[in-house]
Parts: structure tokens; C-alpha cells; sequence
């Protein structure tokens, strides 16, 4: 044979016997080695949180206004305005030549009618409701007859 084929068989044999004694005294080894204590990791642990309790908040008597918008160029004499409130309030819509009374509807709609006048127009509507409240806003509308 020649050395090369002999070393292999060598180092072959030598490798099998390893691997054969780890599997029969490997069992024994690890029981005899000194044991080494892991660090325990403790998570947090889930605590529920605090639901936020509603509180009671006192009524808000508001007004306001859907339409016309803030700034708006309105090409007709008369301009609708409409808007949200109290249920059953009454609404006076002041513009600058007339005045409308109007109740607001169910959900708190209103909607009435004032006419402008050529120019820049202040628009407050002033809500009355239950009890004494009153709530006002106020829009600022222009008017022209020239076409855009």
C-alpha cells in the first residue's frame, strides 16, 4: 500500500473512535462539569392601563356657520345662510341691510336669507336658546354684479 492510502485509513480510525467514545462517555462528561448559573431575564409584566373615566362636561351653547364661507365673493343680492345649533333655537341672521328670524330644525339646522349690499358685507348670526343662552358668529361676505 502506499502511505498515502495508509495515513487516511489512520486518521480515519482515529476519527471514528472519537466520535464513537463522545456518544457513550459524552453523557457522563457533561454531568460532571460545573454548573454555571445563566442570568434569568424577567420581563415586564403587562398591567392594564388606566381607561380615562368621561366627565361631565357642561353643555356649550355654539353657533355657527356652514355657508356662506369665511371670505366668500357672492355673485346674487341674496345670500343664504345656513348653519348649526341648538335644536329649537332661533336664530337672527343680521346682514347689512335686513334681518331674518328663523327656528333651527331637528339636528340644529338653520338657513335664511339676507340681502347684501355692493361691497364688503358682515354677516352675525346671534342664536338664542333654552334658558338665556345665546351664542354668536359672525362672516364676512362680498358682493359684486361684475362677472368673473
Amino acid at each position: 500500500m502506499n502511505k498515502d492510502a495508509i495515513l487516511a485509513t489512520i486518521i480515519g480510525l482515529i476519527l471514528g473512535l472519537s466520535i464513537t467514545a463522545a456518544f457513550i462517555f459524552g453523557p457522563n462528561l457533561i454531568k460532571a462539569l460545573p454548573k454555571i448559573p445563566f442570568p434569568t431575564i424577567s420581563l415586564p409584566k403587562n398591567t392594564p392601563k388606566p381607561v380615562p373615566q368621561p366627565t361631565s362636561t357642561p353643555n356649550v351653547f355654539v353657533v355657527t356657520i356652514t355657508a356662506p364661507l369665511e371670505g366668500a365673493i357672492e355673485p346674487k343680492k341674496d345670500v343664504v345662510v345656513s348653519g348649526m345649533t341648538e335644536t329649537g333655537a332661533t336664530v337672527v341672521i343680521g346682514g347689512p341691510t335686513d334681518d331674518d328670524v328663523v327656528s333651527a330644525g331637528e339636528g340644529g339646522a338653520y338657513a335664511g336669507k339676507v340681502t347684501a349690499s355692493e361691497g364688503k358685507n358682515d354677516i352675525t348670526v346671534t342664536a338664542y336658546g333654552a334658558a338665556g343662552k345665546q351664542a354668536q358668529s359672525t362672516v364676512t361676505i362680498y358682493y359684486t354684479e361684475e362677472n368673473f
